[in-house]
């Protein structure tokens, strides 16, 4: 079960908690669009259940802060987070 609830951005902060906005629909045509051409170009058949959580090639990128045009993570604090982090795998 997964509880979903709406709370202003500094509440939240203030109990050290993190505000995470859902991905508008534009964002979602552009993932769209990006799944198409990858699979016009390389044959390869992504969709939001298919993505691969454990490249290590993405995973270094995000350890070394190369994060432009990444939604949620190409902010310098999310960057510097990373980076401390160097994160090496997803879990959920």
């Amino acid at each position: 079960m997964k509880v979903v609830t709406q709370f202003e951005m500094s509440i939240l902060e203030s109990l050290g908690l993190l505000k995470v906005d859902f991905l508008g629909l534009a964002t979602l045509t552009i993932m769209a669009r990006a799944c198409d051409l990858i699979r016009q170009r390389h044959g390869v058949d992504f969709n939001l259940d298919n993505i691969p959580l454990d490249d290590p090639v993405t995973y270094d990128l995000l350890g070394r802060g190369e994060t432009a045009g990444v939604f949620q993570v190409e902010g310098s604090g999310m960057r510097r987070y990373l980076m401390q982090m160097n994160p090496k795998s997803w879990r959920m």
